[in-house]
């Protein structure tokens, strides 16, 4: 299509929309549709007879890519089947995104197939078919297809994995429909991905836990679980950095257990003690020719944190690490036989380990 007939098109349609005007009736059903990045803030009254769309209106403010994209789309709607506006959705969504579509099925608002090239815009052309969307498809077959398609693509990076238990897989799938933040979906994948890698690593308990997680609640427990070691044992110097309001409302959720801290012991024996974090090595040496003892006061994530720390893939880093370290080495110049160290790793090689000597300690 000519880019001067487009133009026309999208102002017609901007600067007279059609059906512009909302229908204060019970028989009409009202979805709104918003655009954060934009000015876009519309309420669409729609009125479905048999799963035929038998009137639509619009009103609100928005630019000029938004409004009119809604009032053609109002146009294409009106008399089509629930069905019939769904595929429509799904083509304008492909061409949108510039995959293949077909054409036939778009009337006017083929005048977009080059809004990828303006990036900011897509949400904008994108807006009034989202809210569609999300109206005429149940929330919970809409969230299915969302975590199908992050999964689809999330496995075609990884490598062939396990048979992936039944009981798993039914769980999984099922509770997919109540799951509508999109964070939370993310997570829900990335579940996946961990049991595909090895089965059985994964509990329903995680599972329950996670599905009913906020955005809020996640992040914060990536704020914590960033703190602990390997073995889910967060140093209680490093937890001085979270609130006690959060540490008890993680411990509420079932990531963090419910004692306020424990004691931790390495028995350091007359072979070097060695624990590796972030390209980082701590080295204990007992100088005795019997065992010593290293303690420390810890909070330790349960094994459901555990589960979802090693699927996130969330690691200590290095400046904490070495804090940690920093804090065994204060506690161990009390016992004239041992010696602290920290090294940077070189290369790893199976169990073999090359360390710069350089104390970072």
């Amino acid at each position: 299509m000519d880019n001067n007939i487009k133009r026309t098109i999208i102002l017609d349609n901007y600067e007279k929309p059609f059906n512009k005007g909302l229908i204060n009736d019970p028989s009409y059903d009202r979805v709104s549709a918003n655009n954060e990045s934009c000015i876009d803030n519309f309420d669409i009254d729609i009125k479905m007879n048999n799963d035929i769309v038998e009137d639509i209106h619009f009103d609100g403010e928005g630019c000029a890519i938004s409004t009119s994209s809604t009032s053609i789309m109002l146009q294409m709607f009106i008399g089509k089947t629930k069905e019939e506006c769904l595929s429509i959705i799904k083509e304008y969504e492909n061409m949108i995104d510039e995959k293949e579509y077909n054409e036939e099925l778009l009337g006017e608002a083929i005048v977009y197939n080059d809004i990828y090239k303006q990036p900011s815009r897509k949400k904008c052309a994108l807006l009034p078919y989202k809210a569609i969307k999300e109206y005429l498809v149940p929330y919970q077959q809409n969230n299915i297809e969302k975590i199908a398609e992050k999964t689809y693509k999330a496995l075609e990076n990884e490598r062939k994995g396990n048979v992936l238990d039944k009981d798993f897989v039914i769980k999984y799938l099922s509770e997919s429909s109540t799951i509508t933040n999109e964070d939370i979906q993310d997570i829900w994948v990335k579940l996946l991905l961990q049991e595909n890698r090895a089965v059985g690593s994964i509990s329903k308990r995680t599972m329950d836990i996670v599905k009913n997680l906020s955005s809020v609640e996640a992040k914060l427990f990536a704020s914590v679980a960033c703190l602990a070691l390997k073995d889910g044992s967060i140093h209680n110097e490093l937890l001085k950095q979270i609130s006690f309001m959060d540490i008890s409302k993680l411990q509420d959720i079932g990531l963090i257990k419910s004692n306020d801290f424990v004691s931790k012991i390495w028995t350091i024996d007359v072979q070097p003690f060695y624990l590796i974090e972030d390209g980082i090595i701590l080295e204990i040496i007992n100088n005795n020719t019997t065992n010593e003892k290293i303690e420390y006061q810890c909070n330790l994530l349960t094994s459901e944190g555990l589960e979802l720390k090693k699927a996130l893939e969330i690691n200590i880093n290095q400046k904490d690490f070495l804090q940690f370290a920093q804090s065994i080495k204060k506690d161990a110049e009390k016992n004239k036989y041992l010696k602290v160290s920290a090294h940077k790793i070189i290369a790893m090689s199976g169990n073999t380990v090359n360390f710069n000597t350089i104390d970072l300690l």
